[in-house]
């Protein structure tokens, strides 16, 4: 069973025509930016005192869309459910068996360990609550980079952002990320336009990242 709305995005290993909004030329092939003023009005706080908003969970849950049953995240719905994960893993608590396969995943983006398999076997579904409660906790767990990376007060909006950003790209590009760089750095804008850069996938741009990226810019500056 999938839930949602088909995914927009895919996971992935700065200013343009108008405030929060992809250029066009961004479409055609050049690098999409993101035009945005920080609002100087939102509260802000310390990293460590916000947790995802329940809006961020619903929006990031319907972008990734949800499976009920583990499939292999490189093909389509229809075409990518588990009979058997027998040749799947080659080494490592994620590695698929090459590199034309993705890997095992089910309900909202969590990947499967090699110990999991026996928690959520091949061609067997988890329902809608188990899906949800499974990836509330990825998301705090991904999150919490956020707390130990970004040094400087930010508001429930940036927060949110960084959430999402994060949840997509993985930590390692977080930390790496000219996102966290900009924002430490005092400079929120830059930070904003600096989401665009990471909307390609295997060296191809897509058009659902960058809808994805250009609504955590918006969030993070509003």
């Amino acid at each position: 069973v999938f839930i949602g709305y088909p995914p927009d995005t895919n996971k992935i290993l700065p200013p343009g025509v108008m405030a929060g909004a992809p250029s066009l030329g961004g479409m055609f092939g050049s690098a999409p930016q993101f035009v945005g003023e920080c609002n100087p009005y939102t509260v802000t706080a310390p990293a460590s005192h916000w947790t995802p908003s329940d809006e961020i969970i619903q929006e990031i849950r319907h972008g990734e869309g949800m499976v009920l049953y583990p499939y292999d995240d490189s093909k389509g719905p229809a075409t990518r459910r588990f009979t058997s994960y027998q040749g799947f893993f080659k080494t490592g608590q994620y590695s698929p068996r090459n590199e034309d396969l993705g890997y095992a995943t089910i309900g909202v983006g969590h990947l499967i360990k090699v110990h999991e398999t026996s928690k959520y076997p091949a061609n067997v579904e988890i329902t809608e609550a188990a899906a949800m409660a499974l990836f509330k906790k990825d998301l705090i767990s991904h999150a919490k980079p956020i707390a130990q990376h970004v040094k400087v007060p930010i508001s429930q909006g940036q927060y949110d952002a960084l959430a999402s950003f994060i949840y997509n790209v993985g930590s390692g590009n977080f930390r790496k990320s000219q996102v966290l760089a900009l924002l430490n750095a005092g400079d929120c804008a830059g930070a904003a336009g600096a989401f665009m850069n990471h909307t390609k996938s295997r060296g191809k741009e897509l058009a659902g990242l960058v809808r994805r990226r250009t609504r955590e810019a918006q969030r993070f500056v509003g």
